[in-house]
């Protein structure tokens, strides 16, 4: 649903994403519904305030570096989202 409504990949700046996923209204409310959502883009921006860092920076020092994950990233540039997994969601029937 996220996706419809905006394309993450045109908001490159963390707290853009972040200020437009505000504006997307609820599927359901808090604790009625489970759903994929943006909500580590929430977390990545609090980190980066806490930390100083950018959430890509911060991860690669902090967890991909260390588990030696050198093709790994937060932020996926343009000319590589194509190698990105997609999605998958259940539907009421139960398909994929």
């Amino acid at each position: 649903m996220y996706n419809d409504l905006f394309d993450p990949a045109e908001y490159d700046i963390l707290e853009e994403r972040v200020e437009k996923l505000m504006q997307v209204p609820l599927i359901g409310q808090p604790g009625e519904q489970w759903y994929y959502s943006a909500a580590p883009d929430i977390l990545a921006l609090i980190l980066q305030k806490i930390t100083g860092q950018s959430i890509n920076e911060y991860l690669r020092e902090n967890i991909f570096d260390p588990l030696l994950m050198f093709d790994t990233g937060y932020n996926v540039i343009k000319n590589q989202q194509q190698r990105i997994m997609q999605v998958h969601f259940n539907i009421e029937d139960g398909s994929i």
